[in-house]
């Protein structure tokens, strides 16, 4: 049998002034998590629950530069290259062939890649067993330009799509267990804390009022008490 060729490698994507900004907008609540990871799942459920219609066709341009930047390092590259070690992937030697066809419409994509990821995740929220996504994977071992007594592992991915899930399922791993349903919208939102039950401040109050319009307080006890007060003492 004739042994299959190979498919052939992408050339490693230079980081363009486009895609750093991308990476930027990605890492930008960094500050609220803490470190890059949980900011790039975060980013990644954010873009779940958005309505992509509502996107300009700046905004739809935008967030599909930063689609393609997720999909070769979840914009952790960026925090990384600033000097935050601790926020490295294992998964940094990627490549990714990101380039569309030039007639594929920004809503076009982004629709499908929302679609999908919104099934995975909601299939890991509800507790569903051995989520699958097929991926083309070529490995490459080179040497480190660095350390040249060691080697680096490089990966081979060929489509954005499939950076974009790589990078999931390891997030997924670390971070999942995190993801949650808010309690008011029900929409999946990523918690920094392990008790946090709102996705934000306001559908923290909605459900505040929500609560004490469906059980308000019991005033008969205090009429009882008042009543009690004003006949205390009176002349009979």
């Amino acid at each position: 049998m004739k042994d299959l060729a190979p498919p052939p490698a992408p050339t490693r994507p230079s980081h363009t002034e486009e895609s750093q900004k991308a990476a930027t907008r990605i890492m930008e609540q960094k500050s609220l998590y803490g470190s890059a990871r949980p900011c790039a799942l975060a980013w990644l459920i954010a873009f779940a629950r958005e309505n992509l219609k509502d996107l300009s066709a700046g905004g739809l341009s935008d967030r599909l530069e930063e689609m393609k930047r997720f999909s070769v390092d979840a914009g952790i590259g960026e925090a990384f290259e600033q000097g935050d070690a601790r926020d490295s992937l294992l998964m940094m030697n990627t490549t990714v062939d990101a380039q569309l066809s030039p007639t594929a419409l920004p809503l076009n994509v982004l629709w499908r890649m929302q679609e999908e990821v919104r099934a995975v995740l909601a299939d890991y929220v509800s507790g569903q067993p051995g989520i699958t996504i097929r991926l083309s994977v070529s490995y490459e071992v080179t040497l480190d330009v660095h350390t040249p007594t060691r080697g680096r592992v490089l990966l081979h991915l060929h489509d954005m799509r499939q950076g974009v899930f790589l990078h999931l399922f390891h997030l997924l791993a670390e971070l999942g267990p995190r993801i949650k349903p808010c309690r008011y919208c029900e929409k999946l939102f990523l918690a920094g804390r392990t008790d946090k039950q709102f996705c934000s401040g306001l559908c923290q109050a909605m459900q505040y009022k929500k609560d004490h319009k469906e059980h308000p307080k019991d005033t008969t006890s205090v009429s009882r008490r008042t009543k009690g007060r004003e006949n205390h003492g009176a002349k009979r």
